[in-house]
C-alpha cells in the first residue's frame, strides 16, 4: 500500500520491516514478548514457553536508530531491520526468569511455527550499521527495568501478624470482661461508684505502653 501511493504520487519513501521488538521496562499496555513473560511469572508464578518459537530481539532503540538513519535516503527503498541475535522462546523466558530476585518456574514446550527471517545485511551493508544491542546485554546492563514480583512473606511477618491477631483477641475479651463486671458491681453499693471503664482504658494504656 506504502509502495501503490509513493509511486502514485510521486513520493519517496523507506519501508522498515521489524522483527520482535521489545521496550526496556513492562508495560501493560503492551504485547511485546518480554511483557508477556513477565507478566505470566507474576500472576501465574510460572510461564509455559515455546522452544519451537525462534526469535529475533530488537531493541526499541534500535528501531528508533533505524528510522534516525533511514529518514533521508533516497530513492525509495526497503529495509529489514531485526536484531543480530537468534534465539527462541524459552530460552527469552529462562533469561529474563535468572535475571529476577524471586525464581519462577519455566515450563518448556515445543511447537512449529512459522519463521519469517529477516535478513538485515542489506541495512548494515548500505546504511553503515553494524551495532545491535542484544537481549542480555539489555537486561544485565540494567538498562532494562523489571518489575518487581510480589514479595514472598517471610517467616517474621507472618509471626507478627499472628501475634496481632492474638493482642486483638486479647483487647477484645478483656472488654467483655469489664462489662460483666459492670453488670456484676450494680448490686453492691460499695463497688457501684466504682469507674470501671476508666480503669480499662487506664489498663489498655498501660498494656499498649509496655508492648
Amino acid at each position: 500500500m506504502v509502495r501503490n501511493f509513493g509511486d502514485m504520487y510521486k513520493l519517496d519513501y523507506v519501508i522498515l520491516r521489524t522483527s520482535d521488538i521489545y521496550g526496556c521496562s513492562v508495560n501493560e499496555d503492551c504485547k511485546d514478548f518480554t511483557t508477556k513473560i513477565l507478566n505470566g511469572f507474576y500472576s501465574d508464578g510460572e510461564f509455559v514457553a515455546n522452544k519451537g518459537k525462534v526469535m529475533f530481539p530488537l531493541y526499541i532503540k534500535d528501531v528508533v536508530e533505524s528510522i534516525f538513519r533511514a529518514k533521508d535516503v533516497t530513492p525509495s527503498d526497503v529495509y529489514n531491520v531485526s536484531g543480530n541475535e537468534i534465539t527462541n522462546e524459552f530460552e527469552v523466558a529462562c533469561l529474563l526468569n535468572n535475571a529476577l530476585e524471586w525464581k519462577f518456574n519455566v515450563k518448556e514446550t515445543e511447537k512449529s511455527e512459522n519463521v519469517f527471517n529477516l535478513d538485515n545485511s542489506k541495512i548494515k551493508r548500505e546504511l553503515e550499521w553494524f551495532q545491535f544491542h542484544t537481549l542480555q546485554d539489555v537486561i544485565f546492563d540494567g538498562e532494562f527495568n523489571l518489575k518487581k514480583a510480589p514479595e514472598k512473606p517471610s517467616k517474621l511477618e507472618a509471626v507478627h501478624r499472628q501475634s496481632a491477631f492474638m493482642q486483638s483477641l486479647e483487647n477484645v475479651l478483656v472488654f467483655c470482661f469489664f462489662i460483666f463486671l459492670t453488670f456484676l458491681c450494680q448490686s453492691h453499693s460499695a463497688l457501684r461508684s466504682m469507674d470501671l471503664f476508666y480503669i480499662y482504658i487506664i489498663l489498655m494504656s498501660l498494656m499498649f505502653g509496655v508492648r
